[in-house]
């Protein structure tokens, strides 16, 4: 059987969001091919390098804007990738108000972001996730590597979720 292919986007690279990508890429998962093929931090979206796997090239924006989650969307459509899960390790408000595009294009979401509970968008975002039936996890944050081992754990669970439909 061929194994199922999981594409995460890790919103924030800093210490949580890097524990995540270290733990993803050693982690060995039967049935499972975890990948990562945007890395995104403010202004930069690091996109996979096709040639090298766990390789990403950046992409700047010169304008010194927010990146654009609608063009991390399309690129995605592009590149024809399935499963995906938006991981946000984030504390910014910008992240959390790109949930609901992010959900209306079928992302799973893992967030870490204690800006969720604060931002009127949250009654949009539990309609759309009633609507779409998406799994959506958020875990309390600790030291880094506590809770990138409880996103991974997330990730895992809806892989093989994934997996079994």
């Amino acid at each position: 059987m061929k194994p199922t292919i999981i594409n995460l986007i890790i919103f924030g690279i800093e210490k949580t969001g890097t524990q995540v990508i270290q733990q993803i890429i050693t982690q060995k998962n039967d049935g499972i091919d975890i990948r990562i093929p945007a890395i995104v931090n403010d202004t930069v979206v690091f996109y996979e390098n096709i040639e090298k796997p766990n390789s990403w090239d950046a992409f700047f924006d010169k304008s010194n804007k927010k990146y654009e989650v609608a063009d991390i969307i399309a690129r995605t459509a592009q590149m024809g990738l399935e499963n995906l899960i938006a991981v946000d390790t984030t504390h910014t408000q910008h992240t959390v108000e790109q949930y609901p595009q992010l959900l209306q294009h079928h992302f799973d979401i893992i967030s870490v972001n204690d800006a969720y509970s604060q931002l009127p968008e949250t009654q949009l975002i539990y309609h759309v996730i009633k609507k779409t039936s998406i799994e959506t996890g958020f875990t309390q944050n600790q030291s880094p590597e506590i809770t990138a081992a409880a996103i991974v754990q997330r990730i895992l669970k809806i892989s093989h979720n994934k997996r079994h439909k």
